[in-house]
């Protein structure tokens, strides 16, 4: 049995310029937790995740430690088509496979195995929540144009699912000028298959606005330290050093920052992004950059740091570990960061896959004292705290994947 993630979308309506899926949530991504909820059911053999080209490397880095990742594949412009590449993607022999929104990290256990068994009786299944608001069909000037009967209504979610030999047929015969399905019961309907709906889970949202990242981040964070107390942390120090010079593009904790001179380095030389990713390996025993991110290899000639705390976190990630805080300070008497600090939180929180509130970033002169106070280099120290959580003893309802 094999599930499809489609994570090649845009997500233009959170507001972002980040796709969506990549937002901090409880010290993963939202794709992370959504792939790691089906990798987590004993009834899913392989997960294959469905990426934009641009977004290919950023995805297979993100999730190659989850286990039964089958593969990492690119998508179309549509979720339709992004499905269709990820059904030839799955392995063969698979009869069943499921379908699940890269933007839906809360999924539970149970939810699967309704789907699972709705599909072992029906050919195909997807989970849904009986309408109980009112309805009104809107103009689009707010004014009311009428009131829907909800007798009947369902909202539907995911993971949808069929035999494969179903859906295959059904993406196949999709005529070119049907329009954009939504979702994959939309095209078992065209094709003459009725769906089975079952029993979805409230908590099963969806991230399509910031609003829905602050109630997931509340619910997730209430599952997991039900599931799975903390048991050991460790802390781990960064330190690295910079020269300023001419002619170089100035970045600190992922922000380009205008001015004058640059830090000089084998990549962006970020000092910030280069001490916070040896704390996260100092803490975990990984090694330090310089053995992850060699600066020999011209695969980081002028590369952009964030992805060197990204591969650490996702380093600490495969031993069981995740980041919980980072404390930064930074020695400069050039440039002044205050106007800064608040996007240098930002960017250094989304590289670790953690929200602002565990990111702390400070600022101080050397008095002109030092190579610091001469204005030949930047310093800066980091401080990373990990933590790693037991199994749970037993999993509540609808509280697989974890």
């Amino acid at each position: 049995m094999a599930a499809i993630v489609p994570a090649a979308g845009s997500g233009s309506r959170f507001g972002s310029s980040d796709n969506k899926i990549w937002a901090p949530l409880c010290g993963r991504t939202v794709v992370e937790w959504a792939v790691q909820a089906l990798a987590g059911q004993p009834r899913v053999d392989a997960v294959v995740v469905v990426a934009a080209q641009r977004e290919l490397e950023r995805a297979r880095a993100t999730c190659r430690a989850i286990p039964k990742l089958y593969d990492v594949v690119v998508g179309g412009a549509t979720r339709a088509e992004s499905v269709w590449a990820g059904l030839r993607a799955c392995p063969p022999g698979c009869g069943i496979v499921l379908v699940h929104d890269a933007a839906r990290p809360l999924l539970g256990g149970d939810t699967v195995d309704r789907v699972l068994d709705g599909i072992a009786e029906h050919r195909a299944a997807a989970p849904g929540l009986r309408v109980s608001d009112t309805v009104k069909r809107v103009r689009d000037d707010g004014s009311v144009s009428s009131t829907v009967e909800r007798e009947g209504l369902w909202t539907v979610q995911t993971p949808q699912g069929a035999t494969r030999d179903l859906l295959e047929m059904a993406y196949a015969a999709a005529p070119p000028d049907g329009g954009v399905p939504t979702d994959e019961c939309s095209l078992l309907e065209r094709a003459g298959v009725s769906p089975q709906i079952v029993m979805g889970d409230p908590r099963n949202i969806k991230i399509t606005v910031p609003g829905d990242l602050a109630l997931a981040e509340e619910l997730l964070s209430a599952r997991i330290r039900r599931a799975a107390p903390l048991t050991e942390s460790r802390t781990g120090m960064g330190f690295d050093v910079h020269r300023l010079a001419e002619g170089r593009p100035l970045w600190l904790s992922g922000v380009h920052i205008d001015h004058p001179r640059g830090l000089e380095g084998h990549s962006d030389a970020d000092v910030v992004m280069h001490a916070v990713c040896d704390a996260i390996l100092g803490a975990v025993c990984a090694g330090d950059i310089g053995l992850l991110f060699p600066d020999t290899d011209p695969a980081n000639k002028d590369r952009r740091s964030r992805d060197f705390v990204s591969g650490a976190v996702a380093r600490a990630a495969a031993s069981g570990w995740r980041l919980t805080h980072l404390d930064v300070t930074l020695a400069a008497d050039e440039p002044r960061i205050g106007l800064h600090r608040q996007a240098m939180r930002g960017a250094l929180a989304a590289a670790a896959s953690v929200g602002e509130e565990c990111i702390s970033i400070k600022a101080t002169t050397c008095e002109g004292l030092g190579f610091v106070g001469r204005r030949e280099g930047v310093a800066c120290w980091a401080v990373a705290t990990v933590a790693r959580h037991a199994p749970p003893a037993r999993q509540n309802e609808d509280e697989g994947g974890l």
